[in-house]
């Protein structure tokens, strides 16, 4: 899901930038603009790119403080005003530049850990905060005339080239959209009705009932050891479950007293979207699906570069079975040859569904064009045979992509299919 923070980022934020981006290689040329100041003009796209990651941030922080008291007070408006000022009273995004540091707080009001999540959801979020840190260095040192801060930055990064700063904003779009998706998770988590808390004819729940507890981005069970009540509605104490990390490790019992109204029951039963670990997996797919998109670009340059043929990548923007189209060949219909690309990312240590499988192969049966698929997962030796068919009638091919590792088997698969 897209928030309109993130949005906002690929379209008017985008385009300011790519103004300035394009004053420096216009449009169609590989070479900077004969007056283009290069120097000072680096400098500029830096203060600009700090100044439109703030200004994303801050939008991201006020949409999720929106939808936060929409979903709890949109009936009292009174209560609504004064929850919704204290969450973005004195935040840090709206007195400085926004740091790793000033984000964590900021969204640690909404009680959403900011950095674990994204960390949580992909592992590279913590390369995109050392950039985003450089970025604010150099803007500050920029900003002040401060040379002494200037030098403080790593020798790779000073002086401050048109490919440091092409590389920063290549960091904060995907700092930008690992952002959008961990937020959109919290939101779609906690922003929910009362539908599925614990009550029964008398409004209390029985000691030693199984429950879940909202418990940051995720959920953890846990065990109902007491109740009472306390001013408007009774409350709960819960002795959470921990996952046991060994044999020798000794993890005490974590317990935490909440209002009923904030304690679930079961979700495996009722609301498969509250299992533990469940916001993730979107996440998880939406990076893995991302960075394939990403490899396979540069999978196509380098063909491109071997082969001598012109390749492009076009991504489909639809919730259809295609993610994107690769094609070879030149702008007419002679000797081109297009071939449709499907993301597939499943989550371990689960493999690609049998059923799944046979569906897409029926499908790739129908189709008119020829099918890549790129999944994390092997394929079901139950499938081979079907596989095999379909491959040999150039209809059919796939690649288990994990990672760059597998960047040379995924160059093979893209040669193959586009009779390079």
């Amino acid at each position: 899901m897209s928030l309109s923070a993130y949005a906002e980022w690929c379209s008017r934020r985008k385009r300011r930038l790519d103004e300035l981006f394009e004053f420096r290689s216009p449009p169609g040329t590989a070479e900077p603009a004969q007056d283009a100041p290069t120097q000072q003009l680096s400098w500029a796209i830096t203060i600009r790119l700090a100044a439109e990651f703030q200004g994303f941030s801050r939008s991201l922080h006020d949409e999720a403080c929106d939808v936060l008291c929409d979903s709890m007070l949109q009936r009292n408006t009174p209560m609504y005003n004064v929850f919704r000022s204290s969450l973005s009273f004195a935040r840090a995004l709206d007195k400085g530049n926004a740091t790793p540091t000033g984000l964590a707080s900021d969204f640690e009001r909404l009680g959403l850990a900011l950095w674990p999540a994204l960390a949580a959801a992909d592992p590279d979020s913590t390369k995109l905060r050392v950039e985003l840190e450089l970025v604010n260095k150099a803007r500050n040192a920029i900003a002040h005339d401060d040379e002494l801060k200037m030098q403080t930055l790593p020798k790779a990064k000073n002086p401050i080239t048109f490919e440091v700063v092409s590389g920063w904003r290549k960091a904060l779009d995907e700092l930008a959209l690992g952002m959008n998706d961990v937020v959109a998770a919290f939101l779609s988590s906690v922003a929910t009705t009362t539908a599925g808390t614990v009550t029964d004819k008398t409004g209390r729940p029985d000691i030693g009932q199984k429950v879940h507890v909202r418990w940051g981005l995720d959920v953890m069970s846990g065990t109902i050891v007491r109740t009472y009540d306390l001013g408007a509605a009774p409350r709960v104490v819960v002795r959470l479950d921990i996952p046991e990390v060994d044999n020798t490790t000794m993890i005490e019992d974590i317990i935490v007293t909440l209002p009923l109204s904030a304690v679930l029951t079961s979700p495996r039963k009722n609301s498969p979207a509250y299992e533990p670990g469940a916001w993730a997996k979107p996440v998880r797919g939406h990076i893995f699906q991302r960075h394939v998109i990403a490899e396979t670009e540069l999978s196509l340059l380098r063909l491109e570069r071997l082969k001598s043929t012109p390749l492009t990548l076009h991504r489909v923007d639809s919730d259809g079975d295609v993610d994107f189209t690769v094609s070879s060949g030149g702008a007419g219909l002679s000797g081109r040859r297009v071939v449709d690309g499907i993301i597939k990312y499943v989550e371990p240590p689960s493999g690609l569904s049998t059923k799944w499988l046979s569906a897409f192969i029926k499908a790739t049966r129908a189709s008119f064009l020829p099918k890549i698929l790129i999944t994390n997962a092997s394929l079901p030796q139950s499938a081979t045979r079907e596989i095999d068919i379909l491959t040999g009638d150039d209809r059919f091919y796939s690649v288990q992509w994990t990672g760059p590792a597998d960047n040379d088997s995924l160059d093979a698969v893209l040669a193959t299919a586009l009779h390079l």
